[in-house]
Parts: C-alpha cells; sequence; structure tokens
C-alpha cells in the first residue's frame, strides 16, 4: 500500500511540474503573439498614413477647419468651396494645409 501511495505522489509531483512547464511555455508563446500583432498593427497604421499623406499630395493640400488644435495657431481664412456636400460649413474659417506641413505637423505629434 505504501508503494502505491508513493507512485501517486510521483505521479502528482510529475503532473505539477508539467502543467507548470506548459504554462511557461505558453505565456512564451503569447507574448510573442502579441509582439507581432502589435507590429502588424503599427505596419497597418504606417501603411495608412503614407496612402492619406500621397493622397494629401495629389490633391495639392486639404483645409482644415481652424477649430482644430493641431493647425490653431496658422492663419485662418474661407475658402473657396465650389462643391458642397452637406458635410462642409461654407461660412466657417479653415485653414491650408500642404502635404509638407502635414507630415510635419504628424511627426510632431508622435516626437520623431
Amino acid at each position: 500500500m505504501k508503494h502505491i501511495i508513493n507512485i501517486f505522489i510521483v505521479f502528482i509531483m510529475l503532473l505539477t511540474c508539467s502543467v507548470i512547464l506548459f504554462y511557461f511555455l505558453d505565456q512564451k508563446r503569447e507574448k510573442g503573439f502579441i509582439k507581432e500583432l502589435a507590429l502588424s498593427e503599427a505596419r497597418a497604421i504606417f501603411i495608412k498614413d503614407s496612402h492619406l499623406y500621397e493622397w494629401i499630395a495629389a490633391q495639392g493640400g486639404i483645409y482644415v477647419l481652424s477649430s482644430d488644435s493641431l493647425h490653431a495657431d496658422t492663419s485662418s481664412h474661407k475658402p473657396n468651396i465650389t462643391l458642397n456636400d452637406g458635410k462642409v460649413d461654407v461660412n466657417s474659417f479653415y485653414n491650408f494645409i500642404t502635404p509638407s506641413q502635414c507630415i510635419i505637423d504628424g511627426r510632431s505629434k508622435r516626437n520623431l
């Protein structure tokens, strides 16, 4: 009977050690997964920003509401907007932002 109890205790100890080992291996795998997920999201954001800057450059610049805190210190004016899709308030003041200003402002917000 004592021999069976010793085998049972050894079995429980081996089971406990294997559970602990698998836990640490899973934690290592999960950290790698989280790192890859963060890198993937960063790449997607970078690509989105690159496409946005290309679009702004193709348009020759964009108008931003002067109440926007990013561009509140530049001179405001009313743009000559020919197409009003209902989303643009022609009575508001806007700042014209060139593609280079957009990139510089974006970098300064990220402290680059």
